[in-house]
């Protein structure tokens, strides 16, 4: 058999694509750190199935594979699911402007898993049930659902075309409300300090700026909250 009919080696495996995507190996990177590790094992290139266009062909086989086995065998697992979702703006991956990336997630007993981060063409309360919907109808999940962890920002809760409201209507079922304590918190402290100190439309609190300046010089070990509320609460308040 003449060499140029001879049947080339195929070095690109499921997990050496893995690798190279956790990595954040390009294609023609890829195809660097093939060549050189073939040669380091005495074998010639020409031996080999190697040119980016391959290696980006592999690649995505691998992924198209690992991520229906990943589909599959979490289709597979008895759990009842919470699923969360928060979106968020992000340079665009194919330019420099800004879209609204929506990850989705689901989580139960011993399970966590990411199902999609879609890109949508505006954050409303329609467009994120829409998303959420179908991905959960696109993994088989939809039925295991019981409930949803969320922010408390309108577009979720809004009693009428709130994220939260759409998901129970496609789902013909009422689901549990599990909101994130951070936010519920986050508006208990913010109606505490406005009670006390008056709403202020500025966009940083002096209070807290002045706190945050002198973080680094409080003993953490030994902290004591008048102290700190002597150091910067208002004296009329006091």
């Amino acid at each position: 058999m003449q060499k140029g009919n001879k049947k080339r080696m195929k070095v690109m495996t499921p997990y050496l694509a893995a690798a190279f995507d956790r990595t954040k190996v390009s294609d023609r990177k890829a195809v660097c750190v093939v060549a050189e590790t073939a040669r380091s094992l005495g074998y010639e290139v020409d031996e080999i199935a190697l040119s980016r266009s391959s290696i980006r062909r592999e690649r995505m086989k691998h992924r198209s594979n690992m991520f229906q086995q990943l589909k599959t065998e979490f289709q597979e697992k008895d759990a009842k699911l919470t699923v969360h979702w928060d979106g968020k703006l992000l340079q665009n991956l194919t330019g420099k402007e800004k879209v609204d990336r929506f990850p989705v997630i689901v989580s139960g007993k011993s399970v966590h898993q990411l199902l999609t981060v879609a890109k949508l063409a505006s954050g409303t309360g329609e467009k994120q049930a829409i998303a959420v919907y179908a991905t959960l109808q696109d993994w088989g999940l939809a039925d295991k659902v019981s409930a949803m962890c969320i922010d408390t920002t309108s577009v979720n809760t809004g009693q009428i075309n709130g994220t939260c409201v759409l998901m129970e209507q496609k789902m013909n079922k009422k689901l549990i409300y599990l909101a994130c304590r951070h936010h519920i918190m986050e508006l208990i402290i913010g109606a505490v300090f406005n009670k006390c100190m008056g709403f202020s439309s500025a966009p940083d609190v002096l209070l807290f700026k002045r706190f945050q300046a002198y973080w680094e010089f409080i003993n953490k070990n030994s902290i004591r909250q008048e102290s700190i509320i002597r150091t910067f609460w208002p004296k009329w308040l006091i």
